[in-house]
């Protein structure tokens, strides 16, 4: 019974220790997305947009400007 009981322990434990990991990766992703995105607009790196943003990406803003693609996104971000 303890045999069992400790490979049922540390079967849950390293599924929920995977998990965590997964979590952790994907958020330092999220971070170095939104840290590349703030260089495209702080020190005009808009080639970097080419890594972070999909051909089919479309931007909404309040005043109903709206970017479609990265093209539009790069020339919308060089005229600002």
């Amino acid at each position: 019974m303890n045999k069992a009981f400790s490979l049922f322990l540390t079967t849950i434990l390293l599924f929920y220790g995977c998990q965590l990991t997964d979590k952790n990766s994907i958020l330092e992703k999220n971070k170095e997305v939104v840290l590349e995105y703030h260089k495209v607009w702080n020190e005009g790196e808009i080639d970097n947009l080419n890594t972070i943003l999909t051909s089919d990406f479309v931007c909404h803003y309040l005043t109903s400007v709206e970017w479609r693609g990265i093209e539009d996104a790069k020339k919308a971000i060089i005229d600002l």
